[in-house]
């Protein structure tokens, strides 16, 4: 199998810059040539609005010395003050002007892709460049590259900032009708940043690393993303997946909360080099159904995908999956932005860069009722 990865990942404001950085770690420790061109430099764009940001990025991450060419680094003078709104519009910021990241940054890096079948974005929902910047590459994406895969990895934040709910309203409602997927996370209060990012990068590495049971009749691999995107997301508009790993099925099925109402779900089983893998009993594809709890009208929920050619360490089973269980992690997003929003809470943060704020947020929080709406309906 000729493993060359097909995605361009696009690492978005401080959280999205690490945590992109921390998974290329992980790729480039089991295999270079998944997430490298044929000069060794890796196939990553890394933006952020302080230049101190990328710097410290790439001195944290040894892998990464000598792989990121300063043409793939776009930075400007200072940061977005945590506003959606400043992000967005990258005002008096030439260097962050969308389009021209578009044209000059991740259209030449994806051209030297063996096949470029899209986009990775990497960032957070509740920063200024990471929700603001980030949904406005995406609008640029779709725009000026059409059909190429949209997807997202998205982070939360699970410590209240005074800005951070109407960031995540925004962000989420404009995404959810731009991106092909997004893989939703969630910081915890009780972990550490580093942590996290360590979390979120082991997920991604099991999940979108070449899987052999996908190309066993051809030697080209790296279009996991897309056949996660295929599988999974089957409704327009509804595309916000989770995720969860184990070592093996006893120890998935023992994680909580489970899911609810799953539309469809992946999973990746995995075994280290030279050792045999086996597909799973029928038993196993029962229990694994059950802990789903599928909707009625899906008679194939699950995709089951086998590599024994895993360099990441021992056996593992990684679970993504499209349930109603992230109205969960929406709801208190809607519910306190909506409180702000009826005290005109901080609204005065939003006006110099968004017109009547007021009114915006009130329509924003209407489609995001509508994205609550749409999952609920699932059931």
């Amino acid at each position: 199998l000729t493993r060359v990865m097909s995605t361009v990942l696009v690492c978005i404001g401080q959280c999205g810059n690490q945590l992109g950085a921390e998974y290329l770690s992980h790729q480039l420790a089991v295999e270079p040539s998944v997430v490298s061109d044929a000069l060794g430099n890796v196939r990553a764009v890394f933006v952020d609005s302080e230049r101190k940001v990328v710097q410290s990025m790439c001195r944290k991450y040894p892998a990464l010395r000598g792989r990121v060419p300063d043409a793939n680094c776009v930075t400007a003078r200072q940061g977005r003050g945590n506003n959606w709104a400043y992000g967005y519009s990258a005002s008096g910021d030439e260097a962050l002007c969308a389009e021209r990241l578009v044209d000059d940054c991740i259209r030449r890096v994806g051209e030297q892709c063996d096949y470029f079948s899209g986009v990775l974005l990497a960032h957070s929902l509740a920063g200024g460049t990471g929700s603001g910047l980030g949904t406005r590459l995406a609008e640029c994406v779709r725009d000026s590259l059409g059909l190429q895969l949209l997807a997202h990895c998205c982070v939360l934040a699970d410590r209240d900032t005074p800005l951070q709910n109407y960031n995540s309203l925004l962000a989420l409602s404009r995404l959810a009708g731009l991106a092909d997927c997004m893989l939703l996370y969630r910081n915890s209060s009780e972990a550490s940043p580093a942590q996290v990012n360590e979390s979120v990068a082991s997920h991604l590495s099991r999940l979108l690393f070449p899987c052999r049971s996908l190309y066993k009749s051809c030697r080209l691999g790296g279009n996991e993303l897309a056949e996660l995107t295929r599988s999974c997301c089957p409704l327009p508009g509804l595309s916000l997946l989770r995720t969860a790993s184990a070592n093996d099925l006893p120890c998935l099925l023992r994680c909580r909360p489970r899911p609810a109402s799953t539309v469809a779900a992946v999973a990746v089983l995995r075994s280290p080099s030279g050792s045999k893998i086996r597909a799973p009993k029928s038993a196993d594809c029962d229990a694994l159904k059950a802990y789903l709890r599928p909707v009625a009208y899906n008679a194939f929920p699950v995709d089951y995908w086998m590599d024994s050619g895993w360099g990441g360490g021992g056996s593992s089973l990684t679970l993504a999956y499209n349930s109603v269980s992230v109205v969960d992690w929406l709801v208190p997003i809607a519910t306190k932005s909506a409180a702000q929003l009826s005290a005109g809470a901080y609204l005065h943060h939003y006006e110099r860069y968004l017109p009547d704020a007021r009114e915006a947020l009130r329509l924003v929080s209407v489609q995001f009722e509508d994205l609550i709406a749409g999952y609920r309906s699932m059931r």
